[in-house]
């Protein structure tokens, strides 16, 4: 989900008459393809279970209610959301892109990921692949902090 709202973010302050140098997107599919998440998963104990297997909450965590009380209904939230968005091609955007995901990710098909193109002025996205899981923003290896530090270098030039 927070690829399109950073994609509509990007869109509307480049409106209002903002720079925006960057946007990257990361781990997530174009629109233009079929959302890979857990639909079949309707019961709670169903969809805890995906977020266990995904990495997004440790087994421990699953195991306190109070805890899930709280998630599942951010999880759900953000799930339909996910599934109702329906930006369109004409969300481009100036600032180039910058589409970065997990190797191992389950979530994201690594061959569609240049779609993210068509929704680029300059009609062109770049694509890299680090090591790690949809959650791989969680742990980043240097691989990753470097290519963010250069991003940031190359917005202060």
């Amino acid at each position: 989900m927070g690829a399109f709202v950073a994609l509509e973010a990007t869109r509307l302050a480049e409106q209002s008459g903002a720079a925006v140098s960057n946007l990257v997107i990361s781990g997530s599919n174009p629109l233009s393809v079929d959302r890979l998440l857990p639909r079949q998963a309707t019961d709670d104990e169903s969809l805890l279970g995906w977020l266990v297997e995904l990495g997004g909450i440790e087994p421990e965590v699953a195991a306190e209610p109070e805890l899930i009380e709280f998630i599942l209904p951010l999880v759900k939230a953000d799930l339909d959301l996910i599934e109702t968005y329906d930006g369109t091609e004409t969300s481009r955007v100036v600032a180039d892109l910058l589409v970065i995901y997990g190797r191992n990710d389950q979530l994201v098909d690594p061959e569609s990921l240049a779609g993210w193109s068509r929704y680029s002025a300059e009609g062109r996205a770049e694509v890299v692949e680090f090591p790690g899981n949809h959650f791989y923003l969680g742990n980043p290896g240097p691989e990753l902090l470097s290519r963010l530090a250069e991003l940031v270098q190359d917005t202060r030039k």
